[in-house]
């Protein structure tokens, strides 16, 4: 899809079936931001449940807003975005709301607001400028890169809390503009956090100290707002729409957080604790889908769900076929196997993440190569057109083994393929996707180093020569320079955003302006953090509440 093809951005919802339309209020206007494209944007089941959140408030009316996707004559590069519904701009609305789950996504943003009009800093926006409050992974675990630009962080989940944003904008701003009085509003409810109330310390070494709060009295204590039993909020495709990434597909959420304690995952901290939606419900959203779809079971670990089999026979009875977005390997059973053979699924991804079992042991990937093999032995004579292996490279302690054992677990996989298939043309393909490890705040590895740009590249070097010879596999990788910008968001404070701003508006590569910045990239992403550092994300280890 491209501008080409849709020159209107509104044109795009004459395609769409919407199960919720936006709100008719008056009270406030809403418009949901998704820094990436249509077809990323609407693919993400999260930003259409905030949509249809916001549209379930009272006297609330939410529209959609993404990143227009260039057009060949280049005419757009300069152009506002413009809201799905009625093509306005962000200036329309009285409040911004930010879904950010990709730390690349923060300069998407910068260029949105840029091409806006909107003052890039939050202390520089005048009563004529909208609110905007980012919730999502990237700001729930660390918004400091950004949090100048925004004027709220919502952290959590968000069903619990757009109610009580939404109330609080509509009394406090929507009408009278009062931007002082919509911020000691905000930061009083549970779950909000208000970065201009807070100064960042830095020693004389420039490291990072502390957050010292300026606000109104009695300093609020930070929570992560979380949904307690997921039955009670809904969890299914609210727009079905044929230019997202799955559109034949209904997604439906069977699980929040995981179980399992990788170490270098986000899940685990972000979205704790594991909770299921029980298969009344899921039966329930399931027939809600746009009919001709199929359904889309999403879960950290989709087979994590202990009824997952018992679901997957009562879609096959009501006539329903599914995919999964990934499976743990341990769990996949007979049953279970049979069930992906009746659904007609045609791909299947698994995550061992290194090739070889020590490392994985000691990232607290807690799945060996037999467990894997058994696996694939158990779908391999199913109508299976692809098995996607996710890995990473430059973790914590790797060597040349390392790094050599996923080419070499790729061609035991396919030898497994070949011994079960019935033909060669239902051998199923193999497609290795390989990524960089990058440190994440809050993760258990969040003080580890990150390797550089130089020593990526070097291994996917090695990994091109060493899958010449992995016939049946194909395989792709990160663009090692975007992981290390991807690293600096992650692990950065407030310094950071000028280098992102610059790069975001000024077209000079990263590498110009990292040479002539102030900010040292490597001091966020090659060093090792000791334990008494404070960490500028420390503020946001919050306990939970409802």
């Amino acid at each position: 899809m491209t501008e080409k093809h849709f020159p209107d951005p509104t044109r795009l919802k004459d395609r769409e079936i919407c199960r919720i339309p936006p709100g008719t209020g008056s009270e406030l206007k809403v418009v949901a931001v998704y820094p990436s494209s249509y077809r990323i944007g609407m693919s993400n089941l999260g930003f259409q449940l905030v949509y249809a959140a916001f549209n379930r408030v009272p006297g609330v009316t939410c529209h959609r807003m993404f990143m227009p996707e260039p057009d060949e004559s280049r005419q757009n590069d300069s152009k506002p975005p413009r809201s799905i519904e009625t093509g306005q701009t962000m200036h329309d609305y009285d409040l911004v709301a930010v879904s950010l789950n990709y730390e690349l996504d923060t300069t998407v943003l910068i260029r949105m607001l840029h091409r806006s009009g909107i003052p890039l800093q939050a202390r520089n926006r005048s009563p004529r400028h909208p609110l905007i409050i980012a919730g999502g992974v990237v700001p729930t675990i660390n918004p400091e890169p950004i949090a100048d630009i925004l004027d709220a962080v919502a952290v959590g989940e968000g069903e619990p809390i757009i109610p009580e944003i939404a109330r609080a904008v509509a009394k406090t701003f929507a009408h009278r503009r009062d931007r002082s009085e919509s911020m000691n509003a905000l930061y009083r409810i549970p779950g909000l956090y208000v970065p201009g109330l807070y100064d960042p310390v830095y020693d004389t070494s420039g490291t990072f100290r502390k957050l010292v709060y300026r606000g109104p009295r009695p300093e609020p204590v930070l929570t992560r707002r979380i949904v307690p039993r997921l039955d009670t909020v809904p969890g299914s495709t609210v727009i079905h729409t044929p230019f997202s990434a799955f559109p034949d597909l209904h997604l439906i959420e069977i699980s929040r957080g995981c179980p399992r304690n990788c170490r270098f995952c986000l899940i685990p901290r972000c979205y704790e604790p594991f909770r299921i939606r029980s298969v009344d419900s899921i039966l329930s959203e399931s027939r809600l889908a746009v009919p001709g779809t199929r359904i889309g079971l999403l879960g950290a670990g989709a087979a994590d769900h202990p009824q997952l089999e018992i679901v997957c026979r009562q879609l096959l009875n009501e006539g329903k076929t599914f995919s999964f977005s990934s499976l743990h390997a341990s769990e996949i059973t007979p049953g279970l196997a049979d069930a992906i053979l009746n659904a007609n699924c045609k791909t299947l991804t698994f995550a061992p993440e290194t090739g070889t079992e020590i490392r994985r042991l000691k990232l607290g990937k807690n799945i060996s190569d037999e467990q894997l093999i058994e696996a694939v032995r158990l779908i391999g004579h199913r109508p299976i057109r692809t098995i996607k292996l996710y890995f990473m490279v430059g973790v914590p302690g790797e060597n040349l083994d390392d790094i050599d054992a996923i080419p070499a677990l790729c061609r035991k996989i396919h030898h497994v393929l070949i011994q079960q298939a019935r033909c060669e043309k239902s051998l199923p393909g193999i497609t290795a996707s390989i990524s960089c490890f990058v440190p994440k705040a809050q993760s258990f590895l969040e003080r580890a180093p990150m390797q550089d740009e130089t020593h990526l590249k070097a291994v996917f070097q090695h990994l091109k020569t060493a899958f010449r010879h992995s016939g049946g596999v194909t395989w792709t990788h990160d663009v090692p320079k975007w992981a290390v910008i991807q690293g600096l968001i992650a692990r950065g404070d407030r310094r950071v955003l000028k280098l992102l701003i610059d790069a975001a508006t000024t077209g000079k590569s990263w590498r110009s302006l990292t040479r002539n910045s102030y900010v040292n990239p490597g001091f966020y992403l090659h060093r090792k953090r000791p334990l008494h550092e404070q960490l500028p994300w420390n503020h946001m280890k919050t306990p939970l509440s409802g």
